[in-house]
């Protein structure tokens, strides 16, 4: 199971794209909703990253957590050359980024993995 990436934890896709590579930490994403995995710099490969999965929960503002390490969500990343909007986790040592569409589409996730 080392190298067979879980489902989105957003969506629920298996349509999978990786390594890709920021500034030398590759990670894992999403080719469905554009969520990107934690970086790999992380310990482990960016598969095992991809597949860590923490419990489900709310934090103090009624937002879904990170799905891969349980902290609360960060801030709004807009990536207007794309047109895109992320939210991305607010652990500095998770660095993944939730799908595109912000918090509504963040918050979606208990959907696909329900």
């Amino acid at each position: 199971m080392a190298d067979t990436e879980m489902p989105c934890p957003f969506c629920g896709s298996h349509d999978i794209i990786k390594p890709l590579s920021q500034n030398d930490a590759p990670f894992v994403e999403c080719l469905d909703c554009g969520a990107i995995g934690p970086l790999s710099e992380n310990p482990g490969t960016p598969t095992q990253a991809w597949n860590r999965r923490a419990a489900p929960s709310v934090d103090v503002n009624g937002d879904q957590t990170c799905p891969f390490c349980g902290e609360p969500k960060g801030e709004v990343v807009e990536a207007t050359k794309w047109s895109r909007e992320w939210i991305i986790c607010g652990s500095e040592s998770c660095g993944a980024f939730g799908p595109d569409g912000g918090i509504t589409e963040w918050n979606k996730r208990h959907a696909a993995s329900a």
